[in-house]
Parts: C-alpha cells; structure tokens; sequence
C-alpha cells in the first residue's frame, strides 16, 4: 500500500545522492511500462519515490487498487519479511530510492531519527489499512450476519 509521505519525500528530495546512499539507500530508475515488482516476488525492499508515478494493482486481480506519486511505497511484505501482495507499475519514468532489508537495523543503528520516521510511517499506513479493512467488513459483514441470523429467528 502506497501512502504520501511528505517529509521523507523531501528528505529524498532534498540531499545530495552520496547522503542517501550513506543511509543506505540504492537509487533504481524504471521507464514507463516498467514493473517494479511483481505480487508474489521477495519483499525486499521499502521505495521512496523521487520522482514519477506508480499504478498499484490486485495480486490476481488486475485491478487498479492505487496510484502514487512521489512518496514513501509502504509495502507490508517489506516489515514481515515476506512476499509481495501487489503488482507495482510505472505510468512515467520513475526514479525511486530503495532501502533493502539488510540495511534496515544499520540504519536504525546510524540514523535514528530517518528510522523513527520511518516507523511512524508504517504505523500510520497500518493504521489507514486497519481503517479500511474495518470499513469494509462493517459494510460486508454485518448484512450477512444479520441475514443469517434473521433466518435461524424465523
């Protein structure tokens, strides 16, 4: 799931390649068309958009779920070690700095504070999903249940 993330974009934005690369960070360009990644492939690493945009689909869907611009690509599957969920495409060329699993704890351990904001960011971005997901199982499940248990009344 992609969320706007202002501060960290102008981080990206703001200083010169060798600082980001000193936090770690790889910088990736990707042509429009391009596939980021692929739903189902290693959740490996956390982008940081630059500069482009990006459309988010289903995993076995096809369907557009979200696009985004320049921002931090929060990706689940980063945070749990596991597998991609979406399929991520470039609608314009793209340039997205990547922060890969392995420098994870030596940024944490040399910047604190790009990792504080980093972690704020994905409690935020669990907390839109939550939102969400609470949302839509409000409006899915409570018919249902009441459907069900309006029959086992009569």
């Amino acid at each position: 799931m992609f969320l706007e993330h202002e501060s960290l974009t102008l981080a990206v934005s703001d200083r010169p390649a060798s600082e980001l690369e000193a936090l770690g960070l790889q910088r990736r360009s990707w042509a429009c068309g391009d596939t980021l990644w692929t739903a189902g492939n290693a959740g490996s690493a956390l982008p940081v958009i630059a500069k482009g945009q990006v459309t988010v689909e289903a995993a076995n869907e096809g369907k557009t779920i979200a696009t985004a611009g320049a921002g931090l690509g929060l990706e689940a599957a980063f945070f749990r070690g596991a597998k991609y969920t979406d399929t991520v495409m470039a609608d314009a060329d793209c340039e997205v700095w990547t922060l890969s699993q392995d420098e994870l704890p030596i940024l944490r351990a040399t910047n604190p504070r790009v990792y504080a904001s980093l972690l704020r960011t994905a409690l935020q971005a669990v907390g839109v999903r939550f939102r969400t997901a609470s949302a839509t199982i409000g409006t899915l499940a409570l018919p249902r249940l009441l459907a069900v248990e309006c029959c086992r009344a009569s």
